[in-house]
């Protein structure tokens, strides 16, 4: 970086970091949904706490990327519940796979061709637990955004420190002559 303006980030204006934000949030999602149902598949179980670790790993993204904009935090909740939820259907995906004799891919693709089927499999692997922990995961991704942010908004509006050499007078010669000494 060179430091002319149009490489430096400018967190000053109200919906800076939005799009950016959003997007690695959205990212967050599907990565976070992706690897619940690497999880299942390799232990064969489907842990609800995971998708707490979504909504962590979407507030984590977003947090990192943050600007001031203060519609970030309801947007990290939303995209860490919609993780959840797409990290259910591909683990309901694969359980229901497994037990027609399917691999998950297609199970998937069966599910979206017929959305009745999806809809009667994803009822069927859904449980009211489910959304407690969507709850959790959508609050992980409110307050670790909504920190960001604020911590942000701080650090725009803090007055400037002086330079170091300004807290401590030179010293030597100079500083004596200076000094009237």
């Amino acid at each position: 970086m060179d430091g002319s303006p149009s490489n430096t980030r400018d967190f000053s204006s109200p919906g800076s970091g939005l799009a950016r934000s959003a997007a690695a949030g959205a990212v967050a999602a599907v990565v976070g949904a992706i690897l619940w149902m690497i999880f299942v598949q390799v232990t064969g179980y489907e842990v609800g706490i995971v998708a707490v670790g979504i909504g962590f790993l979407v507030g984590q993204a977003m947090a990192a990327t943050a600007g001031t904009s203060t519609q970030l935090p309801p947007i990290g909740a939303v995209l860490a519940v919609i993780g959840c939820l797409l990290g259910q259907i591909l683990t309901d995906a694969h359980f229901f796979g497994e037990a027609v004799g399917l691999g998950t891919a297609r199970a998937l693709q069966e599910m979206v061709s017929d959305l009745n089927l999806g809809w009667d499999v994803f009822t069927t692997g859904f449980s009211v637990i489910d959304l407690l922990f969507w709850a959790i995961a959508g609050y992980e991704g409110y307050k670790l955004t909504a920190r960001a942010v604020a911590e942000r908004q701080v650090a725009r509006t803090a007055p400037p420190q002086p330079p170091v050499a300004d807290y401590f007078p030179p010293a030597g010669p100079a500083a004596e002559t200076s000094s009237g000494a």
